[in-house]
């Protein structure tokens, strides 16, 4: 069958959250299809109108019209538009919403976090089946030759001594610098990269129509593509000479006796399609600790949905006591993951990373179910039932009352034995805003504490303008308030300012005896940390708890 290049086709992304409709456009722009964008099944509808695309990826659930919604208004025009391939994204594949959208039309599911070989090997496939011809699969060989190159550049590796430099070099701006280039031979570029490479006495090796393979001394191989990274492109048109920002992903390595050219060439472009999904227009080492950090990223991303399906992911309870007394107050609820691929992953690894995929939602919402669970079950056992839940900056917003509601109402919990802990960016973003957050919060029996205090620019207005119950004391300053110096003068101050507020206040990270004393004895009222107990799973939380209530039962010896 004839070949047919991906540019020739035009795939509309259909999604609400932004970052990831960046993504999803960016790497299907990457592998040369030509991308619309639409951040609402609404906005799409006149794009498709105007301009039928050849394929659509859409999101299932949106504001407004859903994407199941859509698929069923554009199978029932009954034209050629009815016919267009419909890829869904979701976040969880949902039995029942599957079957729904199978039902309406649907071609295909991706979950979220997207795997994009996968994206690009379904756009490829239903694209062919839609068209009935055959999309080329990425390592096959080309039009532009590139499949020979790859050749040449491997036999050259394999007959290069141990340490030679070897680089992989990926356009992060390849829409941009299409529309550049337009009207121009599909080898300029090729031969302006060759030309810089010979210059610098380099080999220079083309893989595909927009990343090159280079190879020669380390050095000069590092000195040549540093400035690259990130470059101006002046191009003389019709209209005048037009500049325009190019940056590149650029990953660096060396030959070894220890791997075969294939798997080093294989593992520098896989690297350099990582590094350009992180936002690119940077040189890393390809077994350097930035690199090492953007595939543990990826590779969270991608492992999330499993976890949460196969019960990787846990709670544990982390005490909090009263400083005088020491009796039980509450505990605060830590999410927890035991990866069976990654090992153990601490929430200050994960927790960002699943901010970014847009998938803090649903860890928020089965952290909180596992909460409310678990209150019913100390309750029932005469326990001390009062919890704290963490919620991330981007999930605290206005639909968070009634979101607890809904999940509390589900496991017949008490919403007045909750607490909910925000950070101080939380409510600078918008003080007005979060104060009506936490007044409806209020209104629902919820309480409300300012955590990590300290460490952002929170001032007595704004904690004037959002009335939150407690004050969280942040570790840093707690690990040496026993000691004399600055970090006593601003915990003093500010208990001093909660007191005068009416809050109470919280210290975390209290681990050592000497913390404890000095906190108490200065009216701090509530300590948590691992003087009082490290996190315990809940069986062990609920063990804990009924020691500590029958020694108080039982009184002094």
């Amino acid at each position: 069958m004839t070949f047919h290049a991906p540019e020739r086709f035009r795939v509309l992304c259909i999604e609400d959250e932004p970052e990831i409709l960046r993504d999803v456009a960016d790497e299907l722009a990457d592998h040369g299809f030509r991308v619309d964008q639409a951040s609402s099944a609404e906005a799409a509808l006149p794009a498709i109108e105007r301009e039928p695309p050849d394929l659509i990826v859409c999101d299932v659930q949106m504001p407004g019209m859903s994407g199941l919604e859509l698929l069923e208004h554009l199978r029932a025009r009954g034209d050629a538009i009815s016919l267009v391939p419909f890829v869904f994204l979701t976040a969880f594949s949902d039995r029942d919403s599957i079957i729904n959208g199978r039902r309406a039309g649907a071609d295909d599911y991706l979950v979220k976090p997207v795997d994009y070989d996968l994206l690009i090997a379904a756009v490829e496939g239903h694209l062919h089946n839609a068209a009935l011809r055959q999309a080329a699969a990425r390592a096959a060989p080309g039009s532009d030759g590139s499949a020979d190159e790859r050749e040449a550049l491997l036999a050259r590796l394999a007959a290069s001594p141990a340490g030679e430099g070897v680089a992989v070099a990926k356009i992060d701006t390849q829409p941009e610098l299409a529309r550049r280039l337009a009207g121009k031979d599909a080898d300029y570029l090729s031969r302006l990269v060759h030309r810089l490479a010979h210059r610098r006495g380099l080999a220079a090796f083309r893989l595909h129509s927009h990343a090159w393979a280079l190879t020669g001394d380390d050095g000069t191989l590092t000195n040549t593509l540093a400035p690259m990274v990130d470059m101006q492109f002046r191009d003389r048109g019709a209209l005048g000479i037009a500049t325009a920002r190019i940056t590149l992903s650029v990953v660096t390595g060396r030959t070894s006796d220890m791997e075969t050219p294939e798997v080093l060439v294989d593992r520098l472009m896989e690297s350099a399609r990582l590094l350009q999904r992180d936002g690119g227009g940077r040189m890393l080492a390809l077994d350097g600790p930035d690199m090492s950090e953007i595939r543990l990223a990826t590779s969270i991303r991608t492992e999330l949905v499993t976890a949460i399906r196969q019960g990787q992911l846990h709670v544990c309870f982390q005490p909090k006591v009263d400083a005088e007394s020491g009796a039980p107050v509450s505990a605060e609820v830590l999410v927890r993951w035991e990866s069976p691929l990654l090992g153990h992953l601490s929430p200050a690894t994960f927790i960002p990373v699943v901010e970014r995929a847009g998938l803090l939602g649903h860890v928020t919402d089965w952290v909180l179910r596992q909460a409310a669970a678990s209150q019913v079950a100390l309750r029932n056992a005469g326990l001390p039932a009062r919890l704290a839940v963490n919620i991330g900056a981007s999930e605290f917003n206005d639909a968070l009352p009634s979101r607890i509601a809904r999940i509390f109402a589900e496991h017949s919990a008490d919403e007045s034995l909750l607490e909910v802990e925000v950070t101080e960016t939380s409510v600078l973003t918008d003080p007005a805003e979060a104060d009506l957050i936490v007044q409806a919060l209020h209104a629902r029996g919820i309480a409300v504490a300012l955590d990590d205090f300290g460490t952002g620019y929170s001032s007595l207005a704004h904690l004037q303008a959002c009335a939150v119950d407690t004050i969280k004391i942040d570790r840093s300053f707690v690990k040496r308030v026993a000691e004399s110096g600055p970090d006593q003068k601003i915990v003093l101050g500010i208990i001093s300012l909660a007191r005068m507020l009416g809050m109470e206040t919280v210290a975390e990270g209290v681990e050592l005896e000497s913390q404890r004393a000095w906190l108490t004895e200065h009216d701090c009222d509530t300590l948590q940390g691992y003087v009082i107990s490290r996190p315990l799973r809940f069986e062990d939380y609920c063990a804990l708890l009924e020691e500590w209530l029958g020694k108080a039962s039982a009184g002094p010896a």
